[in-house]
């Protein structure tokens, strides 16, 4: 498998590891988390939002790398912008086995009345998971049902 550098970024700065196994080594952070917050799966760990390399390494005119620091800061700000769900327009179902559904507007609702974690909740409308405690959950729009 080929390594690939990565940067972690901060609140403070970046910094440049030649590899996820040397980005382990400095902080503790396991490079399978570190990875797999590179390549999106996760947000950010333990303060850092990960990047691969490549993403922000640029050539100039003389052949040699330099880092776009103006992307880098945009990445960093994105990532720290949380992207909340907004069910509260056209809500989304909950659907059992039976075909049973229950219409909701927000996963706090979802996940008091379902006993269902509202995180996995969301990973199930965005389309991450299949089902969450028994139901498949299906935004609004994306679904004909009766009401």
């Amino acid at each position: 498998m080929r390594k690939k550098a990565v940067y972690l970024i901060n609140k403070d700065g970046y910094k440049r590891y030649n590899d996820c196994s040397e980005a382990q080594k400095d902080t503790g952070i396991k490079s399978s988390r570190i990875s797999a917050c590179a390549s999106g799966t996760i947000r950010s760990i333990k303060g850092y939002i990960v990047v691969w390399a490549s993403e922000v390494e640029k050539l100039d005119k003389d052949g040699r790398f330099y880092i776009n620091k103006k992307e880098m800061y945009d990445i960093y700000l994105k990532s720290k912008k949380r992207q909340r769900a907004d069910y509260s327009k056209n809500g989304f179902y909950a659907i059992n086995s039976k075909g049973e559904y229950q219409k909701f507007y927000n996963t706090t609702d979802a996940k008091e009345q379902l006993k269902v974690q509202s995180g996995a909740i969301s990973k199930c409308i965005k389309g991450i998971r299949n089902t969450a405690g028994g139901y498949i959950f299906v935004r609004a729009e994306d679904i004909e049902i009766e009401d």
